[in-house]
């Protein structure tokens, strides 16, 4: 078949919708037109699969209409022969159309089983006798959002993370605002705040007013008009005379439409259920989707109007005829805006894109740096939504609570909002579909001040989202912490970290002194800068000499560019270095075997017998560094190593997957390199060369490998997914982790017990470091672990650290790795 043939143009599309426009009112007709004008054009730029798939989800699309078409006949009290006429006649239209387009027997077998099941859905629908069934409709049920599940699964990998087309897990939204009671926090707030508008403007049109600028296929905003709490807020809309009004905002045009049909079901339930009073009093379910880029829509209205000097959005606004052009969506009249938005890093979003969204939100700039991602400027375009009073629930990444461009945005958020709740899962790390991220929710009132926060973890295994644990923090609590993912913890975790990391004696790397944290170097082409590598094995090394051999990978590619056959090449010593390359080489031991040289040559060795040779082989693998050095590419490392210093005995590495590595800390016997795999603790000037400094990074090695600290770490990690984890320099630098090594020596030497307990650490350290160990979520239990632990939980105590046993230490370890493995699936 050609493609010609299958492509479902746009005007065929609409002779077909016409056969439906007759049960539509006008203001739904506008929109559907709005909404079609380039939905089916952008089916061929984001598609994974072939055009048939265009013309069957614009089918399905026309299914769903004319279920929607049924639903309004119902409502409208159509007889049940019309209906049953009706249904007839859009099956045959329909199917008649699939033939002529397709055939059905070339149609492939998981496309007809759809044709097949919507079908089986029309025929639910109206039964044998013409009936309509509303309530025991699939379409009815939240987990039934066929639209949004066909539209992902069309959308190529590249397309879904460039439209972050990841949507939400709506029965988890539901849930929340049932427990919240939130609709009727806000409903009560509405009338009481309409009523006061209302003495002075008699004509204002008094809505509760749901808002979703990220829709995707309207998940979330479903997630409000099926919710059981919204049958209390019918009533009280009804008495106080209050519209409900759904608007959506979708950049993909195929969600933008589906999203329309999504947001037709709640009118549906709404005016199903409670037509007669909502008709006897002159009340109105409003749907507004609007097709487009949330931030490029009010962007292209601030240039719009030459008249109006833009120095921010707020000023913008201040002009009346300037919201005339936003309406339906005014800024400062929402309830409820609710959202899950785009995450995408700040560096990756074009440069014009960023200048609009400065200027944008330019009042809110000292609030955020450029880590920040699309998802804050997010939440600033949502606050300005908000009327007083009103609510904002978002699915955020987890790194809210933790990273750094989150601070002052959480301290603002302290000082202005109340931060009614944070939610996660117990043993998923997302909330949306195939997410990267681990997510929480969040959910502020602008309304005053926080005075206290719920941190919820839901089971999202059980029937009704169980809610597991539950933990309140004052807001002075909130603001003195930097990771916020520590409320998170269940009581008795929460009272041991208290305990541990308050003490004084556990330190940042800020107040460490005797140490700096550093990045190793950055490689841009490791197969290259390392030997062995997948081209060169190592041959030899001697006092001058490091020999290397080929591969037969180095020969297929110099095969493809020289004549000649490549031989082995003899290099200088003094071009190599021994270094760490990456963490899985080293999984299982504190002090590993180093067995990895860098290639790091200066200058006025590029030209010598062997690294002239190897650098030319070299220039076949069209390595980044090339690409970012140009000429110096070869002498990057050396610069790098000769400004920033990463040599040292004490490495951390950057990422651990618990479930497969055995030690947070590495310990060697001689200050070595490390690649950007690692941190490495490099001793501060005034420590460099002092007698006690390999005692002294020793015992902050043994420290990195106790359980005590394997608890902090875990307490304050950043999840990139369940067991994989990671710290950054600025965590270390904010959160207390660190014995400080220098004082308990300093006392040491006054202390014989204090003296006594160091030098038993260092000799349980000494044996540990030397074996091969399990994935740490199966060896806590290891004896000299254990023995390390005693040591250390001994050692604070002489200090007036109050602390259990360490038993109770590894049981918090233990159960918080059993959560995190959990969630590696």
């Amino acid at each position: 078949m050609s493609s010609k043939k299958n492509f479902l143009n746009f005007e065929t599309f609409l002779t077909l919708k016409k056969k439906y426009s007759r049960i539509l009112n006008v203001s739904e007709q506008e929109e559907i037109d709005f909404l079609l004008t380039s939905w089916l054009n952008s089916l061929m730029r984001y598609a994974t699969i072939k055009i048939d798939v265009s013309a069957y989800l614009s089918v399905l699309t026309l299914i769903l209409a004319s279920i929607r078409s049924l639903f309004d006949d119902a409502i409208h009290a159509c007889s049940e022969s019309q209906c049953r006429d009706f249904r007839e006649q859009s099956l045959v239209d329909v199917l008649k159309y699939m033939h002529s387009l397709l055939g059905l027997s070339d149609v492939p077998e998981k496309l007809d089983a759809i044709l097949i099941l919507m079908e089986e859905e029309l025929h639910r629908l109206l039964g044998d006798d013409g009936s309509v069934s509303l309530v025991k409709h699939p379409l009815m049920v939240l987990e039934k959002d066929i639209i949004g599940d066909l539209i992902q699964k069309t959308l190529n990998s590249r397309s879904r993370k460039q439209l972050a087309a990841h949507f939400t897990n709506a029965i988890t939204i539901k849930r929340l605002i049932d427990r919240e009671d939130l609709l009727s926090y806000l409903v009560s707030r509405k009338s009481i705040i309409q009523e006061d508008q209302m003495s002075s403007s008699s004509c204002k049109e008094r809505s509760l007013q749901f808002l979703d600028p990220f829709a995707g296929s309207g998940r979330l905003l479903m997630a409000v008009g099926f919710s059981d709490s919204l049958n209390t807020v019918i009533e009280s809309s009804i008495s106080h005379g209050v519209n409900l009004h759904f608007k959506a905002i979708e950049l993909y045009p195929l969600s933008a439409m589906g999203c329309y049909l999504n947001l037709l079901l709640i009118k549906v339930r709404l005016l199903a259920d409670v037509r007669s009073s909502f008709r006897d009093h002159g009340l109105k379910v409003r749907i507004t989707v609007r097709q487009g880029d949330a931030f490029d829509f009010f962007a292209s209205n601030l240039i719009k109007d030459d008249h109006i000097k833009i120095r921010s959005l707020d000023h913008f606004l201040s002009s009346y005829q300037a919201r005339k052009s936003f309406l339906p969506f005014i800024f400062g009249e929402h309830d409820l805006v609710i959202m899950n938005p785009p995450y995408t890093r700040y560096g990756m979003l074009e440069p014009s894109y960023r200048d609009r969204l400065k200027k944008m939100f330019v009042n809110e700039e000292k609030l955020f740096d450029s880590h920040a991602g699309l998802h804050v400027y997010s939440l600033f375009l949502g606050e300005k939504f908000l009327r007083e009073g009103g609510m904002l629930l978002a699915v955020l990444p987890a790194s809210l609570l933790h990273a750094r461009y989150a601070w002052k945005l959480k301290r603002h958020y302290l000082q202005h909002y109340q931060v009614v709740m944070f939610c996660a899962f117990s043993s998923s790390k997302a909330f949306s579909d195939d997410s990267e991220f681990r997510e929480i929710i969040l959910l502020m009132r602008k309304d005053g001040r926080t005075t206290r926060t719920k941190f919820v973890i839901i089971d999202p295994n059980s029937n009704f989202h169980q809610v597991v644990q539950e933990n309140v923090a004052s807001s002075s609590e909130l603001s003195q912490h930097w990771n916020w993912l520590t409320f998170f913890m269940d009581e008795n975790t929460y009272r041991l970290f208290k305990a541990i990391s308050r003490s004084r004696y556990i330190i940042t790397t800020a107040q460490l002194g005797t140490h700096r944290l550093v990045r190793g170097f950055e490689m841009y082409g490791p197969e290259f800068f390392f030997i062995p590598n997948k081209y060169w094995n190592l041959l030899d090394i001697t006092r001058d000499k490091v020999i290397i051999t080929p591969t037969e990978s180095a020969e297929k590619v110099t095969s493809q560019h020289f004549s000649f056959q490549l031989q082995e090449l003899e290099l200088p010593r003094a071009v190599f270095r021994p270094s760490l390359r990456k963490p899985g080489l080293y999984s299982s031991q504190i002090t590993p075997i180093i067995k990895h040289w860098v290639f790091m040559p200066r200058n006025d060795y590029v030209q010598l017998d062997g690294v002239k040779e190897y650098i030319e082989w070299g220039r076949l693998l069209d390595l980044p560094a090339i690409k970012n050095f140009g000429l110096d590419w070869p002498t990057h490392i050396y610069r790098q190593v000769s400004t920033k210093k990463p040599v040292g005995r004490v490495f951390t590495p950057d990422k651990i997957s618990l479930s497969s590595h055995g030690t947070l800390v590495h310990y060697l016997d001689e200050s070595t390199l490390s690649s950007k795999n690692f941190y490495v603790f490099v001793p501060t000037r005034e420590w460099f060369g002092h007698p006690n400094l390999v005692d002294l990074e020793k015992l902050l090695a043994a420290w990195m490998s106790s359980t005590l600290f394997v608890f902090l770490n875990l307490s304050q990690r950043r999840e990139v997914g369940g067991s994989l984890g990671r710290l950054q320099i600025i965590d270390y630098i904010h959160n207390p982790l660190l014995l400080d090594i220098s004082s308990f020596y300093a006392q040491s030497e006054k202390n014989e017990r204090i003296k006594d307990e160091i030098a038993s650490i260092l000799t349980v350290f000494d044996e540990f470091r030397m074996q091969r160990l399990e994935p740490l979520s199966r060896q806590l239990n290891h004896p000299l672990r254990a023995e390390l632990d005693d040591h250390f939980v001994n050692l604070l105590r002489q200090q007036g650290v109050i602390l259990t046993d360490s038993e109770e230490i590894v049981e918090s370890v233990q159960r918080m790795l059993r959560d995190l493995v959990s969630r590696d699936h």
